[in-house]
C-alpha cells in the first residue's frame, strides 16, 4: 500500500509542474488540489482498512464507507457549488488516483511460496 500512495503522491506533483509549464499554475494549482483531495481520501483508507478488517467489524466498515463518500461528495459539491477551483483541472486532479491504481495493480506480486521462505 505503500507504492499506491507514492505513487499517488509522485503522480499529483509531476502532473502539477507538467500543467503548470504547459497551460498555467492557477491550472496546475486546481490540479494539485483535485489530486490532493483523492491523496487524503486514498490515505483514509489506507489507514483505516487494515484495522476495519483485522477486528472483522462489518458495521463499522459499512459506515466508514458511507461517511467517506458523504465528506468526499460534500467537498465536491462544495467545490462545484462555490466555483473555488476550474471543475475541469479539479476533476483531472482527483482521476489521478486510477493512474496510481493501475501503477500498483501492474506491479510483479511475489509468489506465495517466496513469501513463507
Amino acid at each position: 500500500m505503500k507504492f499506491l500512495i507514492w505513487s499517488h503522491f509522485a503522480i499529483g506533483l509531476i502532473g502539477s509542474v507538467i500543467i503548470g509549464f504547459w497551460s498555467g499554475w492557477v491550472n496546475a494549482s486546481d490540479f494539485a488540489a483535485g489530486a490532493a483531495l483523492s491523496w487524503l481520501n486514498l490515505l483514509s483508507l489506507v489507514v483505516t482498512w487494515p484495522r476495519i478488517l483485522a477486528k472483522k467489524l462489518v458495521a463499522l466498515s459499512i459506515g466508514v464507507i458511507v461517511l467517506k463518500f458523504a465528506i468526499l461528495g460534500s467537498i465536491i459539491y462544495a467545490v462545484v457549488a462555490w466555483k473555488a477551483f476550474q471543475i475541469g483541472w479539479f476533476s483531472a486532479g482527483i482521476a489521478t488516483v486510477v493512474l496510481s491504481t493501475v501503477a500498483t495493480g501492474l506491479l510483479p506480486q511475489e509468489s506465495p511460496e517466496k513469501a513463507e521462505r
